[in-house]
């Protein structure tokens, strides 16, 4: 794991990384479970802008523009890329967050990515309210996470 909680340096694949994203978001979903829930990876996302930490990754290296994301049984994973290296950020579904405005963001732990709105495509829509569905059903009933 990097600096940054929950990022990790995926290019050359390591048992410590696998086993910590397996316990933070689970199981990638078997092929029955995927074709079952349909889609569970976003369609590739434009990155408008991130917290200044990812940018810290390598400094002078810019950010691929093109992100995807997994869905995970206890989260997610944000697939993106700096220079030559592929990174995982791993959320958990109780520390995302995601807002919907003049773009699309997601947060967790004080870091964020921002995506255009009009990237998103006819599969964008979908998989995010299955997202934000799966998120909700996550919660335990007595949480609080609906109390006003």
């Amino acid at each position: 794991m990097l600096a940054i909680p929950m990022i990790y340096e995926i290019s050359n694949s390591s048992l410590v990384h696998h086993s910590e994203c397996i316990a933070l978001v689970g199981e990638p979903f078997s092929f029955h479970e995927k074709v079952a829930r349909g889609c569970i990876g976003s369609p590739n996302l434009l990155l408008i802008s991130f917290s200044s930490a990812f940018g810290k990754l390598h400094p002078g290296q810019e950010l691929n523009n093109l992100v995807d994301i997994e869905i995970r049984p206890k989260g997610v994973i944000v697939h993106f890329d700096i220079h030559l290296l592929t990174y995982a950020w791993v959320i958990p579904f109780y520390k995302l967050h995601t807002y919907q405005s003049s773009n699309l963001s997601i947060h967790a732990d004080g870091h964020f990515m921002k995506f255009s709105n009009s990237y998103l495509g006819e599969n964008g829509i979908p998989f995010f309210k299955k997202l934000h569905q799966l998120k909700v059903d996550s919660m335990p009933p007595d949480s609080g996470y609906f109390d006003y």
